[in-house]
């Protein structure tokens, strides 16, 4: 079974939600509109994978949010004005 993972945007927060029944490595990772990464997390053994990323007090820019598990690679960008 191959699940895509949830992002739903609240005001200034992003959330994720991932169902990762193999268990295998997730890795996380935000990026700014020059390709820099501002964040980077790996999830190891979890089978529910939820994170919050808070954009409240970030620069004004585009962020690309990337998740990716053993499924493939999943992106979200997010608009901080």
């Amino acid at each position: 079974i191959k699940l895509d993972p949830v992002f739903v945007k609240k005001g200034d927060t992003l959330l994720l939600n991932l169902l990762n029944l193999s268990q295998e490595n997730v890795t996380l990772k935000v990026y700014d509109s020059e390709g820099r990464l501002v964040f980077s997390e790996k999830i190891e053994g979890e089978v529910v994978v939820e994170k919050a990323f808070n954009f409240e007090k970030a620069y004004e820019d585009e962020y690309t949010v990337i998740v990716a598990d053993a499924s493939g690679t999943y992106k979200e960008k997010v608009n901080v004005r």
